[in-house]
């Protein structure tokens, strides 16, 4: 976010809690996928096809947007394209596969139901869509946090915002004392940190692990 507003020429300060993509981020299986579970057909369920089109559209051009990107500026991130996969290990699991298949191509992927994968173990059937991608997201946002400083923007890491005080300007204070003021403000937090919609009771936490290794 901070990258693409100072792209567009806003004067942009961004403020870390930690290190840049040192936490989630710079920790994920970094699989790009306009695939996740089984989506699409609850999206079309609960918003319709119209709804479910968009959503897969706005996806698919995410993962585009990261290829776009590292070639326009160069970026050595260890992109490559591959299918991605959610599937059934069981027979009682085929059906929903199989209708998130139906519901994935309808919205406009290059998705469809196989029995084959590329997967290191046997699975009972799984939706694949081409052409996604993966890639090593610390190597790329470190990437454009350097484009980020070379195009006037600043970068303030282990500086945690602690209140934001709403106004013309806007004023925040950090646990290191900092005190800054600004126009506006983007929160761009994992979970809203000002809660101003009380999601918080709402929210649960979900962590799966993955372990790597040459087999």
């Amino acid at each position: 976010t901070a990258w693409e507003l100072a792209r567009a020429g806003r004067q942009v300060a961004l403020i870390e809690a930690d290190r840049l993509a040192a936490g989630a981020t710079g920790h994920t299986t970094a699989k790009l996928s306009a695939l996740q579970g089984l989506a699409y057909q609850d999206i079309r369920a609960s918003r319709g096809e119209e709804a479910a089109r968009l959503y897969a559209a706005s996806q698919a051009d995410a993962v585009d947007r990261v290829g776009r990107v590292a070639a326009e500026l160069g970026i050595d991130c260890d992109l490559e394209r591959a299918p991605a996969y959610t599937y059934a290990e069981s027979e009682e699991s085929l059906d929903a596969v199989r209708a998130e298949a139906e519901a994935a191509a309808a919205a406009g992927l290059d998705a469809s139901f196989t029995t084959e994968t590329d997967l290191p173990f046997p699975v009972a059937g799984a939706v694949r869509v081409a052409d996604q991608a993966q890639f090593h997201p610390r190597k790329f946002l470190l990437a454009l946090a350097g484009d980020l400083v070379a195009r006037g923007g600043r970068i303030y890491e282990n500086s945690r915002v602690m209140g934001l005080g709403e106004g013309h300007p806007c004023r925040l204070t950090t646990d290191r004392g900092a005190r800054i003021r600004a126009r506006e403000v983007v929160v761009t937090t994992a979970y809203p940190i000002f809660d101003r919609a009380l999601l918080f009771p709402r929210l649960t936490v979900r962590r799966e692990l993955v372990v790597a290794a040459v087999l």
